[in-house]
């Protein structure tokens, strides 16, 4: 399951975390639990942490409750 969304990570870390002015680069996602709550955080978490020497920049992930306006 991780190899299949690597290439769309790392290509949305590359067109996302473009240097500006010299800024450091990082890649934040979030995802909208739909049941389980800590299993998806430990799960995303993990995927961080690979996702991050692929990279090469630091990687978190950021739960939220519910889609911004709705």
């Amino acid at each position: 399951m991780i190899k299949k969304w690597l290439p769309a990570a790392a290509l949305m870390a590359t067109l996302v975390n473009m240097p500006v002015l010299g800024a450091p680069l990082s890649f934040v996602f979030t995802a909208i639990p739909d049941q389980d709550e800590t299993r998806i955080v430990e799960r995303f978490d993990r995927f961080a942490k690979y996702l991050e020497p692929k990279l090469g920049v630091p990687v978190k992930y950021v739960p939220v409750k519910t889609y911004p306006g709705r």
